[in-house]
């Protein structure tokens, strides 16, 4: 869930339900922290790379790649509503 002020863009709060490993839950709470009050231009721009670096390190990268492409489409899917 992502909760976004409609005037300025900016998201307010980030909330994700996710399954599986550790890599992957701490995967998804590092984005929800990464991207409250960023306006959504500037975090369709967050990469696997941000994401493991604020967590310092992961084993695998694998659950960063697919949760960072599926939150750039809802990105470019909620900027072209715009």
């Amino acid at each position: 869930m992502l909760n976004i002020d409609k005037q300025t863009g900016i998201v307010t709060d980030a909330k994700f339900q996710t399954f599986g490993c550790g890599s992957a839950i701490a995967s998804a709470s590092a984005l929800t922290e990464m991207i409250i009050g960023k306006p959504l231009a500037e975090v369709e721009k967050i990469t696997n790379k941000d994401i493991v670096d604020f967590l310092g390190g992961l084993r695998s990268e694998e659950h960063t790649s697919e949760l960072q492409s599926q939150f750039h489409l809802v990105c470019r899917l909620l900027l072209e509503k715009k």
